[in-house]
């Protein structure tokens, strides 16, 4: 019986994970651990364990990762562990360190991990290259992630999942590209895109940037200010969050390429700001190249004047704008770092559930990661206070959606995300702010918004306390509906947790 309830929970969890609903797949990975962890037998416990650390890297809850594959670990040393559990126990681990920097400790757990891999051309083996080929790219080791790359790559040929395959091959046009192989590099990466268009815009927009600096280094400037343009029509078209990474490695293309128009400042602007979001992520080496190009542009001959390239100007404000926006705003309350992305997210998936176009989903994405922003201009000690705020301390809070729409107008968002964010603190009774509007009388994605945000608080926890779970945070939902919260939104957004 017990073997039959862990199996129901592994793939519950399994489908959850697979929609994006990452609170009720760890709940239910959760629920499957205690169902086994009382045995302490390796075959039983580490799995749960793993499947948790992978909802906490969907997370990006690095530390929470590490957590869970510490304790696996300890099981993984036993004799009796399987030899395929042991294995993804250690792959993890070295995907976890690289994303937490600690990248020596990564390199050993490789070292350790490469006598292990009995099935040189099965699955696990192919996510073993592609671990360690993006932890060479965090140290910036050419030739290692070149020969790393190129393993992954001969193995996702035969069987690798959609998003593997191209991830592959991007690697491999990277490492080639740092060596100056520039045809092994071009060819793989328009392959990449070639297999890739279905997938995540992020990645694609990420593939053309670097086809652009290729074409860059080669002095075809017409060509790399075309892929930067292919890469620039993804960002603002095909996603409502920006990759800082990726927002960067555009940056950095269009500042050279602005060098060589003529168009000094420009260049320099976005030169510095692709240098700063690297010094962010501590991407050292990509923080250096980009202040390198700064000094060579300073020193050198001023190029004389071309076209304007308007339009990408403005698509490139309006990229790191936004993220400029959500740095102030996760700087005024910790609380608040991956919450918006986790609200764009839930609102995107409940918007396409409630019949939203495209065009209205990325509108709402944007609404979603950018609802709180007017908490810029709240005091830190109110956003972090512990104790119940007063009637005078709730009204100024409240403010926040109408000084968020004020500070958002400049910037092109779309009018129904302007009022996304206005009235995403309406309540379906009437008795919300900033204008009382009641029912259907709020527009649709701030009810969405609304939903999503109240969910996300409940299940994420602050102020030292855990977040609640998926069935205790739906009952409260439950208890919303038809006072604060729009019942069919809230049915409907409980409906995509059944599985």
């Amino acid at each position: 019986m017990a073997a039959s309830h862990s199996a129901d929970r592994r793939s519950r969890g399994a489908a959850l994970l697979d929609r994006g609903l990452l609170v009720a797949a760890h709940d239910e990975f959760a629920e499957w651990l205690s169902l086994v962890e009382g045995s302490e037998e390796p075959a039983q416990v580490i799995p749960p364990l793993n499947a948790l650390a992978s909802v906490a890297t969907r997370r990006k809850d690095v530390e929470a990762t590490y957590r869970y594959l510490e304790r696996a670990m300890s099981l993984a040393q036993h004799p009796a562990a399987p030899e395929t559990e042991r294995l993804r126990v250690y792959l993890n681990l070295i995907n976890a360190l690289t994303q937490m920097g600690r990248l020596d400790e990564a390199l050993q757990w490789a070292g350790r991990v490469a006598g292990l891999v009995v099935d040189p051309d099965g699955p696990l083996s192919l996510v073993y290259w592609m671990n360690l080929s993006n932890l060479y790219w965090r140290r910036q080791e050419w030739v290692p992630m070149l020969n790393a790359s190129r393993e992954a790559h001969r193995r996702s040929e035969a069987s690798a999942p959609p998003t593997i395959r191209p991830r592959a091959m991007t690697n491999l046009g990277i490492a080639s590209l740092e060596l100056g192989l520039f045809a092994e590099a071009e060819g793989e990466f328009r392959k990449a895109l070639t297999i890739n268009e279905a997938t995540d815009p992020m990645v694609v927009a990420y593939v053309h940037s670097e086809l652009g600096r290729l074409h860059f280094l080669r002095g075809e400037h017409n060509q790399a200010l075309a892929a930067g343009r292919k890469a620039l029509d993804l960002l603002v078209a095909g996603t409502s969050v920006f990759d800082k990474e990726v927002v960067a490695a555009v940056s950095r293309l269009f500042g050279s390429i602005f060098g060589t128009y003529g168009q000094r400042n420009l260049a320099l602007k976005y030169l510095n700001r692709a240098a700063a979001y690297y010094s962010q992520l501590g991407l050292r080496a990509d923080w250096q190249r980009a202040t390198e190009s700064i000094g060579q542009l300073l020193s050198g001959p001023r190029q004389p004047a071309r076209q304007q390239l308007v339009d990408e100007v403005q698509r490139l404000d309006f990229m790191t704008a936004v993220l400029d926006l959500i740095d102030d705003l996760e700087s005024v309350d910790p609380y608040l770092r991956g919450h918006s992305e986790r609200v764009a997210s839930l609102a995107v998936t409940l918007g396409e559930t409630s019949g939203l176009r495209h065009e209205e989903l990325l509108t709402l994405g944007l609404a979603g990661w950018l609802h709180d922003v007017g908490k810029v201009a709240v005091d830190a000690e109110l956003l972090q206070k512990a104790e119940p705020l007063t009637e005078s301390e709730e009204v100024r809070l409240a403010l926040h959606s109408s000084i968020g729409e004020e500070m958002l107008r400049p910037y092109g968002l779309a009018p129904a995300g302007l009022q996304a964010i206005r009235y995403h603190h309406e309540r379906f009774d009437g008795l919300g702010t900033p204008e009382g509007l009641s029912g259907e009388g709020i527009p649709l994605m701030a009810r969405i918004i609304a939903v999503v945000d109240r969910y996300d608080y409940l299940t994420s926890g602050r102020q030292g306390e855990p977040g609640r779970t998926h069935v205790t945070a739906a009952r409260t939902l439950r208890e919303m509906a038809g006072r604060e919260l729009d019942p069919t939104l809230v049915e409907a957004f409980l409906a995509l947790h059944r599985v």
